[in-house]
């Protein structure tokens, strides 16, 4: 876009950087919930960066937890983090990114950790939160080694390989590839799931 130009994001200065981080929502590997409850994760970055009092957040929050198929009640609200199960505990991590609205949403290993039913859950909430955001030109990536949600997804996939672009191209030719380098992944992965249970 014309008015949104690539910038070296080394060369922003501390302003420019914090601005640019208001776009951006981000869904760690292990969650990163704060402790207290679950309206408090969603609260802090609206109301620190956005300057949101609760009764302009409050709708928010409660928007954000049924796009992620959770409770929108004041009892959960009030709910406190350290109760909620390894998906539920998910699900809350990426409303607190939808909270904020964000131009690019930024997944950690988003399903590591999680029993088959709960992974399978976290591909449709991904693809489903990625297609409301399409109208505002939302951007998703994912850094994952699930290829059973490459699988499910079919994004373009992108391998590094020492630090390099390896592969930039359709899941479907990347699953299909008989590369050296990319053949361990499909391979060795069931190996190393079993190895988790």
């Amino acid at each position: 876009r014309e008015d949104a130009p690539l910038v070296n994001l080394a060369e922003l200065g501390a302003v420019q950087l914090a601005d640019l981080h208001t776009h951006w929502g981000m869904v760690f590997q292990k969650n990163a919930l704060f402790s207290g409850r679950v309206f408090d994760n969603i609260r802090l970055w609206l109301h620190e960066i956005k300057h949101m009092d609760d009764a302009e957040i409050v709708p928010i929050a409660r928007r954000v937890l049924k796009a992620v198929a959770l409770d929108d009640s004041d009892a959960f609200l009030d709910t406190d983090t350290n109760s909620l199960s390894g998906g539920m505990a998910k699900r809350l991590a990426v409303a607190r990114a939808l909270s904020m609205n964000p131009n690019v949403i930024f997944y950690d290993e988003p399903t590591t950790g999680l029993d088959p039913t709960s992974a399978l859950q976290i591909h449709d909430l991904i693809l489903t939160t990625h297609e409301q955001g399409a109208s505002n030109n939302r951007t998703t990536l994912i850094i994952t080694h699930d290829k059973d949600l490459l699988n499910r997804l079919e994004p373009r996939t992108i391998m590094l390989y020492q630090g390099k672009i390896f592969f930039d191209g359709t899941f479907a030719k990347f699953s299909a590839s008989t590369s050296p380098i990319i053949r361990p992944y499909f391979d060795q992965m069931p190996a190393l799931h079993r190895g988790r249970g």
